[in-house]
């Protein structure tokens, strides 16, 4: 069978959709899209080098093996990383730990111990 690269990916697609639960499809393959397509070689792009190392251990041999039965001809999947990873740690703000506390207030309506602190805590 001759199909058109994007016909071939959506009976790719459909195929696997029978093959997992309809999460996991969702989740993970329905929308995979090509970063490139040769003649021996599929790359896929993905957004995390998390995504990336979940695709090649669980989803790489049946996505393999679908391409393979569809087309008669074994092609090399890849995936790959592509644009910027979002860097939780750079994006998140931390006050420094040496600034000191504005505006402490002392509760006397509280049940807690004032001989417990931080400062007598011994380890």
């Amino acid at each position: 069978m001759q199909f058109e690269k994007e016909e071939l990916l959506a009976k790719v697609k459909e195929l696997l959709r029978s093959e997992m639960t309809e999460l996991t499809y969702d989740l993970w393959i329905k929308d995979l899209s090509y970063h490139s397509f040769t003649e021996t070689e599929i790359v896929f792009g993905v957004t995390t080098s998390f995504i990336k190392e979940l695709m090649d251990s669980k989803y790489l041999e049946i996505i393999r093996k679908t391409f393979a039965y569809l087309t008669n001809k074994y092609y090399t999947v890849t995936f790959e990383v592509i644009g910027k990873e979002s860097n939780v740690a750079s994006t998140t703000s931390v006050a420094p730990a040496s600034t000191p506390l504005e505006n402490t207030q002392v509760y006397s309506n509280t049940s807690l111990n004032p001989r417990y602190t931080f400062n007598s805590f011994v380890v």
